[in-house]
């Protein structure tokens, strides 16, 4: 029987949910200056429907990190070259949530400010460089993660998830085991690994997203 009652999802914190939605999956980083001290980092986020996502921050400063859409990313990208040459005589730049601001005192500096919390960083001009020549690494990655199509095939998964579930009168619906199992023993959907990842670091969003599957179930069977 597809029951569906928020009683039985497990009392997680709001504070794993703001752990998990600080993280990304398949997430890989490169240094941007020779102390490591600055990483961009690019993944996908579960929490906004799988997107690419581009994270640039210091080192351990991650929950203070830059974060861009794919979009936004590369519009940063087609506007560093005119930042780092100075052509156009133009001394701010306007990206989505951020401002990128050429420092009048030392033309070597730019600043990055949020500007719904006012949260600023400052790059050198050199780190910027260095974020260019990772244009190609970044869009292999970026064509690696949409071919993948990680939001398709998971919500494949929910779909076939639930209906063992329905046929089967499973009662113990919300533990992340049974996920685990289903996409394991045998594999039956590509790039399973990928979900064995999600379902390991993003076990709140898998909860709560088989708990919406559920729902929908119930909906439709019992109304």
């Amino acid at each position: 029987m597809c029951e569906y009652s928020t009683s039985t999802i497990p009392e997680l914190t709001l504070q794993v949910k703001d752990y998990e939605q600080r993280n990304l999956l398949q997430e890989v980083r490169m240094p941007l200056t020779v102390s490591s001290s600055r990483f961009y980092i690019i993944g996908v986020n579960p929490y906004s429907n799988f997107a690419i996502t581009v994270k640039l921050c210091k080192l351990n400063k991650e929950h203070e990190a830059f974060i861009f859409t794919e979009t936004e990313f590369n519009e940063l990208m087609h506007i560093i070259p005119d930042i780092l040459n100075g052509k156009n005589n133009r001394e701010e730049y306007d990206i989505s949530n951020y401002f990128i601001t050429i420092l009048p005192f030392n033309k070597t500096l730019v600043k990055f400010t949020n500007k719904e919390s006012g949260k600023y960083d400052i790059f050198q001009k050199l780190t910027l460089e260095n974020l260019l020549r990772l244009r190609s690494f970044h869009i292999h990655l970026a064509e690696k993660y949409t071919d993948l199509r990680l939001s398709d095939t998971f919500n494949s998964i929910l779909e076939d998830l639930v209906e063992v579930i329905h046929n089967n009168n499973v009662d113990n619906y919300y533990d992340t085991k049974m996920f685990t199992n289903f996409i394991e023993t045998p594999p039956k959907y590509n790039n399973h690994l990928v979900y064995l990842e999600l379902v390991n670091k993003f076990n709140y969003f898998v909860y709560t997203s088989i708990g919406s599957k559920l729902k929908a179930c119930f909906n439709r069977y019992y109304n």
